[in-house]
């Protein structure tokens, strides 16, 4: 069989895609196995601030007055918020060096014909991601229970995790600058309303959206001293 030029020009074409496709979901790999670890620790050391400085606000987490535990509610908020920013804008630059590293500085990647591909890894990689992470969200929701002494069901708990898991994936999504993960990041596990999320993040009202989050938690619990 004789190829054409026009069908070698494509087999080439392809073979060098899939070589940049297949370069960049190493790299990709390599990078989010480090941004699980850190990330986890990270979010663990986020809840333990927020106790800190909750306490130094009330200068006694033993006080149960609602305007005390308010204020120290207050001054443990603008932690996690710039704890979240913090933690997205690491990974955010990460992905955009091996952005500029494998496609070249300032282009994007086209997942194009190989979509299929790249949602699948994300499908895995995100549960991996979301395992490795949830942990420590569950810490920051059980330190905002803890601070404003308030015991909200699990379900409640277990909304709010997801809530701000869903942050983080939009908020990456946005900031990243990488093709793949602005085109499939709607795929990640255990997300709920992302396009929502999305919205208020372009907006820059990720506080709003926090305190959304933690008011409606609240309102779901009761008011009782927790265990340390």
């Amino acid at each position: 069989m004789i190829l054409t030029r026009s069908e070698l020009r494509y087999l080439i074409k392809e073979a060098v895609e899939q070589k940049q496709a297949n370069e960049l979901e190493k790299r990709y790999d390599q990078f989010f196995d480090k941004a699980e670890v850190a990330g986890a620790d990270f979010l663990e050391d986020l809840a333990k601030e927020m106790k800190a400085a909750a306490a130094e606000e009330s200068q006694s987490l033993d006080e149960v007055d609602p305007i005390i535990l308010g204020a120290s509610f207050a001054a443990a908020m603008p932690i996690l918020m710039k704890g979240v920013e913090k933690l997205i804008a690491s990974i955010a630059s990460g992905l955009k060096g091996i952005d500029n590293l494998v496609i070249g500085r300032g282009r994007l990647y086209d997942a194009g014909e190989r979509m299929d591909q790249w949602v699948d890894w994300w499908a895995t990689k995100s549960e991996e991601l979301h395992h490795a992470y949830i942990g420590g969200i569950e810490k920051i929701i059980d330190a905002a229970c803890f601070i404003t002494r308030k015991n909200p069901p699990q379900e409640s708990r277990h909304k709010a995790a997801k809530a701000i898991w869903t942050m983080i994936v939009a908020y990456l999504m946005v900031q990243s600058g990488i093709g793949v993960l602005k085109a499939v990041g709607h795929h990640a596990y255990g997300l709920a309303g992302v396009e929502g999320v999305l919205a208020t993040i372009k907006a820059g009202e990720i506080g709003v959206y926090l305190y959304d989050v933690f008011e409606t938690l609240l309102a779901a619990g009761t008011v009782a001293v927790l265990a340390t």
